[in-house]
């Protein structure tokens, strides 16, 4: 069982009656005890703290009162403490309850809490985690490498009669994932994970999100990347999982297809990625085993290309994993080049699972403000995850700590930074997943 946990010891000792002999009468003596770990739950408890501030006055002139200061709080005047706020965002957007079922939740408590209310602490709370997300954003686009990706999240219109009868839209979010690596490359990472809420598909709205950037982008062969090609400032990366996943669908259509010769060139691949993490290989070791021997596997790739291409149905779908190799070939082998670069673009798709598995909950963002809230919340909370750190701890403190912290020292309360101010919670905040037998 996880070390961290509270152990409650419970004896069970048998009855007087059977602490006897039962052959010759005399007393058992105690020579030890068989014990076995038994994992429980608490139900949720929930307090009301009440804030009393004491006035003071003089009696002997009586013109002198004095009343103790009020605490900085998360949320100014507002019922909800640290704690309850960052259950609140850690229940919706990293574990994918939407409000009503945390309304009802609350409610079976005793608590009555309207999916409004819970809205407005949302709202509130990502206005003040918002600086947070901005810091990070200076830290990732000083990287030299970024990954992207994104999907679709249905937005509800404004109540105009206009809208009236019409669909939800179909807005996006995208994410833009990067990871600092020292000289090995694999020690002392620190993820970084950023979300953007874009009422749109559109190249400028990664343009815009990306114009200080220069360094290689990681994404699919979206057309909306060139541009920032086009600058002189970014040099786009393809990825092999979508080369490999187009082709494995090609197998599954006929089992008998050659796509299955290409899953076995590019696995060769994937091979020498993993035994590089298996190693520890430098960056600079990385390079050369690529140039050696991660090379001659691509030409082989690209002569069976060549090879097949002319023989194949362009629109049948070995046709269209073929097309897209040939037509993605010179960002496919750019990855050869640096060795802190990746073979795919996993890391970003890996990312954006939590959005897709929450939209399947939730379904659709109420306004647009909810898709902005849900990007800053989304962020602070996945980059947490990658760096280890318990999204609930590091939310609760970070919202008690941050209406009083100066801006000049904003990046102390960064995740990958971050250090829990209460004592008790800092080991099991970062306390590394145990399995459970």
């Amino acid at each position: 069982m996880p070390a961290h946990l509270e152990r409650q010891t419970i004896i069970h000792d048998l009855k007087p009656s059977d602490k006897t002999c039962g052959e010759c009468g005399g007393f058992l003596s105690l020579i030890g005890a068989e014990t076995r770990e038994q994992l429980e739950a608490i139900i949720q408890k929930y307090i009301v703290k009440v804030h009393s501030r004491l006035k003071y006055a003089c009696k002997c002139c009586q013109a002198c009162v004095k009343l103790a200061s009020a605490p900085h709080e998360a949320m100014e005047k507002g019922i909800a403490g640290p704690n309850l706020l960052a259950q609140v965002l850690v229940d919706k957007y990293a574990d994918h309850l939407p409000l009503y079922r945390q309304e009802q939740r609350f409610a079976r408590c005793g608590i009555v809490l309207s999916r409004g209310t819970l809205w407005n602490w949302i709202s509130h709370a990502s206005r003040s985690l918002k600086p947070l997300v901005e810091a990070m954003k200076a830290d990732l686009l000083i990287l030299n490498h970024v990954f992207s990706d994104d999907t679709t999240m249905p937005t509800l219109r404004e109540r105009k009669p206009e809208n009236l009868g019409k669909q939800t839209k179909t807005n996006y979010i995208w994410v833009y994932a990067g990871v600092t690596k020292t000289v090995d490359a694999w020690s002392n990472q620190k993820p970084i994970v950023l979300y953007d809420y874009t009422p749109g598909r559109d190249a400028e709205f990664v343009s815009d999100f990306l114009k200080d950037f220069t360094g290689y982008v990681q994404s699919d062969a979206y057309s909306g990347y060139s541009p920032l090609s086009n600058t002189g400032k970014v040099v786009s990366i393809g990825c092999w999982a979508h080369v490999r996943r187009k082709f494995n669908d090609a197998l599954e259509v006929n089992p008998q297809s050659i796509a299955g010769e290409m899953m076995n060139k590019i696995g060769k691949l994937y091979d020498l990625e993993r035994e590089f993490k298996i190693k520890g290989l430098s960056i600079d070791g990385i390079k050369q085993i690529r140039q050696l021997h991660s090379r001659p596997i691509l030409e082989d790739i690209q002569k069976w290309l060549e090879k097949y291409q002319p023989l194949t149905v362009p629109k049948s779908s070995l046709g269209k994993a073929m097309g897209y190799a040939v037509n993605n070939w010179q960002t496919l082998t750019r990855y050869t080049e640096d060795g802190r670069l990746e073979i795919g673009n996993n890391r970003s798709e890996r990312c954006i699972k939590p959005v897709v598995i929450g939209r399947k909950n939730y379904m659709f963002m109420g306004s647009e403000k909810g898709g902005h809230a849900a990007a800053i919340t989304y962020s602070l909370i996945e980059t947490c995850k990658q760096n280890r750190v318990d999204p609930w701890a590091y939310l609760a403190d970070v919202l008690q700590r941050i209406p009083t912290h100066l801006n000049k020292n904003i990046k102390e309360l960064l995740p990958y930074n971050w250090v829990d101010s209460n004592a008790t919670q800092t080991h099991a905040a970062h306390a590394p997943p145990q399995k459970i037998a």
